[in-house]
């Protein structure tokens, strides 16, 4: 009996076939689909913005953080700074914390948030696959999923496994909806992340609610505000250094919070 190439590529599965579309042969499932969600959006994605969002604390507490992010890899949040002289700086990798005006801690950090949310769709594919398998995604394994009628894209994990690290990507789109990582400090209440009410920025998305839960319980819930495409950022707020607030920021008030002074 003879096989014909094109019978067996029609009886292969939708992710092999994105594989050798977007890749070519050897390509790992999981990287076809980095490779695909960069195209989608190639020279498109919006790669500076500023928004306020309102933080939800475990503890019921309200705080207003103040984001400022320069694709690929920079997020600055700017915590109810009238009052807490606190800051969170983010390049690449590498996590900076501030409290009372002073730096506290430096830290390696891998960001799966940022780098899904954003750098998945500007920076440079095999830039993406190298970090997302140094974080401990495994690129080999994926699945496709439809819940109530929306098809996703599932990397890092087989079917019925939700304790693998592993990202949900919405298959029509390409952007995330969904985040699960292993929780070192207790593994039975794994970390979920939820990506909601996403909305156009320039032309790309992103999502205004986040929902997220430890072992399904709720930890934290953050809503964007007052997004702003194309902000002008001086590029220095992103640099470790004294601590100063972003003009952006200004004398801002801390609208949705009242967090605890820290000195």
């Amino acid at each position: 009996q003879v096989h014909h190439p094109a019978v067996a590529l029609c009886s292969a599965s939708p992710l092999l076939l994105l594989g050798l579309a977007v890749g070519g042969p050897g390509v790992s499932p999981g990287e076809a689909v980095v490779k695909a969600a960069y195209a989608k959006y190639a020279g498109k994605w919006p790669t500076s913005f500023t928004y306020l969002q309102k933080t939800v604390l475990p503890d019921g507490r309200k705080e207003t953080w103040y984001h400022a992010v320069k694709l690929p890899g920079l997020l600055r949040i700017d915590v109810a700074p009238d009052i807490t002289g606190r800051a969170i700086l983010y390049r690449n990798d590498s996590l900076y914390s501030y409290g009372a005006k002073q730096m506290k801690t430096r830290s390696w950090w891998p960001n799966s948030f940022l780098v899904l949310t954003g750098d998945l769709h500007v920076a440079p594919p095999a830039e993406t696959i190298k970090r997302l398998r140094a974080f401990g995604f495994n690129l080999d394994i994926t699945h496709e999923e439809s819940v109530k009628g929306v098809k996703y894209i599932v990397v890092g994990a087989k079917q019925g496994d939700l304790r693998s690290k592993q990202f949900w990507l919405e298959k029509e789109r390409m952007i995330v909806m969904r985040l699960i990582e292993p929780n070192g400090a207790d593994p039975s209440r794994p970390m979920e992340a939820q990506f909601t009410k996403y909305t156009r920025l320039g032309g790309g998305w992103i999502e205004g609610f986040v929902l997220i839960t430890l072992g399904g319980q709720p930890t934290q819930v953050e809503e964007r505000y007052e997004i702003k495409n194309n902000a002008k950022i001086d590029p220095a707020i992103f640099l470790p250094g004294p601590y100063r607030l972003p003009a952006w920021v200004g004398s801002l008030a801390d609208v949705y919070g009242t967090p605890t002074r820290i000195r």
